[in-house]
């Protein structure tokens, strides 16, 4: 039992040891992160109506995209007045060459006159 006690003794003299040795280690990091800690400059005081430059350090990121709703919430109203009915293709068409019959003739006839004006 002595044996034991000695033992039990000597594991925790070596625990301690560690125990200490590591207590001394994480002072020493705690005095140079200190020593670092004063060796910072102070920051600048703020002067007035001198912005940062912080937004323009880095590139802006797009704005998020909205999704477009699934099911169109339009309304539909009814026409305010009957539309006419539409001539039939045949007439519509006949009327055009006309049109263009009727220009073709009104441009010779100018034509024609600028002749007679330009001879005189």
């Amino acid at each position: 039992e002595l044996g034991k006690l000695r033992e039990e003794l000597e594991l925790e003299i070596a625990e301690r040891g560690r125990t200490e040795d590591r207590v001394k280690d994480l002072e020493r990091q705690l005095r140079i992160a200190k020593a670092a800690a004063k060796r910072k400059p102070s920051p600048r005081p703020k002067r007035f109506g001198v912005a940062s430059l912080a937004p323009y350090a880095k590139e802006q990121e797009l704005p998020p995209k909205v999704p477009s709703p699934k099911n169109s919430k339009g309304v539909w109203l009814p026409a305010l007045r009957a539309l006419p009915p539409q001539p039939a293709k045949e007439d519509r068409l006949a009327a055009q060459a006309e049109a263009a019959a009727a220009r073709q003739a009104c441009l010779s006839v100018d034509s024609q006159t600028l002749s007679r004006k330009s001879r005189s």
